[in-house]
């Protein structure tokens, strides 16, 4: 079972996923969480690699493709993301 959660910054949905994940017992996958990890592998802010992104589509396009693959591998988790529903 693969859930998705999405929606509007502050609007709760790490906080939803991790509870959710957590009650079944399934892994949490936060994107933000990845594309932030990938800006300070860059020596970057968020924003800054957000800012990249407008002008290599790699910022965006490793991310989709990644988590395409994850929920492929793990077949069962929570993932949260703003359009985590469409590549997954």
């Amino acid at each position: 079972m693969l859930i998705t959660i999405s929606g509007l910054p502050g609007s709760g949905k790490t906080t939803v996923g991790k509870l959710l994940a957590k009650r079944l017992r399934v892994s949490y996958v936060s994107i933000g969480h990845l594309r932030r990890m990938m800006a300070k592998e860059r020596g970057m802010s968020l924003e800054e690699f957000n800012t990249l992104g407008e002008k290599k589509g790699f910022t965006d396009k490793d991310v989709d493709r990644w988590q395409t693959q994850e929920a492929k591998r793990r077949r069962k988790g929570v993932f949260e993301g703003r359009l985590s529903f469409y590549f997954i």
